[in-house]
């Protein structure tokens, strides 16, 4: 009785485990992959308004937003993905591992005649084009963090830090020497 007791209880552990994985949202610190394979982990999310009004933003492409105004760790390596890739309809169906890391964010232009106001554009993209350095202020500016033309919750930019791939510790190559050892020792 005792042995079917504890296989009921570790089949139901393993059941939420892996049903917990799915979820309706990005799990932060959740390990997604993009078009290369490459996988990283989330760390949070921040709108195209939540930035400073245009009379007084910054020309941010979307790293530099993640990573100066928003995280404030210009040492991290980041990249984005936008809502428009994750399909607000399908966010039921992402899961950890899933590939939704595209590499582009949402950008506000400063307003002129030839220019679309909100666009999704490459994440790293040279958003200062225009008047003075490093400001939003004239036609050819962008900017992925600027209370501008955009509807507020509406251009949300997900932020990912790239995975570090761990080196083997040192407690892992002693116990693979000693498993070799015995291995040795057995043989003869």
């Amino acid at each position: 009785m005792k042995g079917r007791f504890f296989k009921v209880i570790c089949a139901a552990v393993m059941s939420i485990g892996l049903f917990g994985q799915a979820n309706a949202d990005l799990i932060l610190g959740g390990i997604y992959q993009d078009g290369d394979g490459l996988e990283w982990e989330y760390v949070g999310q921040f709108d195209l308004t939540d930035g400073p009004t245009w009379e007084h933003a910054v020309s941010y492409n979307g790293l530099a937003a993640a990573a100066i105004a928003i995280y404030g760790d210009v040492n991290v390596a980041y990249t984005l993905a936008t809502a428009a890739y994750l399909k607000i309809s399908d966010v039921d169906t992402i899961s950890v591992g899933d590939d939704v890391v595209n590499h582009l964010a949402w950008y506000d232009s400063y307003y002129g005649p030839d220019i679309n106001d909100i666009e999704r554009k490459a994440e790293g993209m040279t958003a200062d084009n225009g008047g003075t350095a490093g400001k939003y202020d004239a036609i050819g500016d962008f900017s992925a963090y600027v209370q501008d033309r955009a509807i507020p919750n509406s251009y949300t930019n997900y932020v990912f830090k790239a995975v570090e791939v761990p080196g083997p510790s040192t407690l892992g190559v002693f116990a693979l020497a000693l498993l070799g050892l015995g291995v040795r020792k057995f043989k003869r």
